[in-house]
């Protein structure tokens, strides 16, 4: 059945109206669900191999969950969808629980942790490199994997951040708020504040690790208001693209991207492109690191999940 499945889509993408077709998007994710439910099923043992899981599969399914539940039109293309994303998210649920329990049973998780990504990965970076630190505000998993393919194809290329070569990962502090998870992230330890906490955590941190400006140049850190081009026509404010630029003293520099977090309040995240052009200020902030020659380290402080109205209440 898959073959005949993947035969038929060779034959869909051949059709020069394919490319850029809502229904032919759905289907890419409704084909990618189809190629998951035809393997075995692993089931993990604990909350490392959980989150290893999660990484490496889990995370795409959802990707692929997400473009499925676009829809299609045609009831009987729409149908079809239904059944895919139905036996997906059936299956999606069983590691769900999975995870969950391993997670009960983990009072010290074996795995990275969101207040330790600063000094375990970051930091060491920074003092190679200079490198500028782009915080998502709860950017998923799922969404990474999109944005990062709207990245691949702007040029640039992705590094891991751990031995395995794959994407690295971290547990977020419970629960998963901005003031908790963001916090502890940019503090370097498990904290609870607002931004002004996170400012004042994240320079303590990076001046014990001598990476701190000299010379009374402005604190390295910007959250939301301080990326607005102010007189306007600039596409980054003055502060944030001289700070960047200044490799020589500013040898780390973070920023907080809130627009992921405002979309789940205000707009259908299901139904937005990360990449680009609907993050605000990414594209500026990536153009002016490649010309300073930073390294970028884009991370989030906690992900989210889409609720479909099928959750228990």
């Amino acid at each position: 059945a898959l073959q005949r499945i993947e035969d038929r889509w060779a034959d869909v993408q051949n059709h020069f109206l394919a490319p850029g077709d809502p229904t032919c998007r759905a289907f890419d994710g409704a084909l990618r669900l189809a190629r998951w439910l035809a393997q075995p099923i692993t089931a993990a043992t604990d909350l490392a191999s959980a989150t290893t899981d999660y990484v490496r599969d889990g995370s795409w399914v959802d990707t692929a969950l997400v473009a499925a539940r676009r829809g299609a039109d045609n009831p009987t293309a729409a149908a079809a969808l239904r059944a895919l994303i139905d036996a997906a998210a059936e299956r999606r649920a069983r590691h769900d629980r999975i995870f969950a329990a391993a997670l009960a049973d983990s009072p010290t998780p074996a795995v990275q942790t969101v207040e330790n990504v600063l000094h375990d990965f970051v930091i060491p970076l920074a003092k190679k490199t200079p490198t500028l630190l782009i915080v998502v505000d709860a950017l998923s998993m799922a969404a990474t994997n999109a944005l990062v393919t709207a990245l691949q194809r702007d040029g640039w290329i992705e590094f891991s951040a751990t031995a395995d070569t794959y994407r690295g990962a971290a547990l977020a502090v419970l629960p998963t708020l901005t003031m908790r998870s963001r916090c502890s992230l940019l503090c370097g330890e498990l904290r609870e504040g607002p931004d002004t906490v996170e400012r004042t955590g994240f320079m303590s941190v990076i001046r014990a690790a001598q990476l701190g400006p000299t010379g009374g140049v402005p604190d390295p850190i910007f959250h939301k208001k301080a990326l607005d081009a102010v007189p306007s026509g600039l596409a980054l404010a003055i502060d944030v693209n001289n700070a960047i630029a200044d490799v020589a003293n500013q040898k780390l520099v973070a920023v907080v991207l809130n627009y992921v977090d405002d979309t789940l309040h205000h707009t259908d995240p299901g139904g937005t492109d990360w990449n680009l052009e609907t993050i605000t200020h990414l594209r500026a902030l990536l153009y002016a690191a490649k010309n300073a020659g930073r390294a970028v380290v884009i991370t989030s402080d906690h992900g989210h999940l889409i609720e479909y109205g099928n959750s228990v209440k």
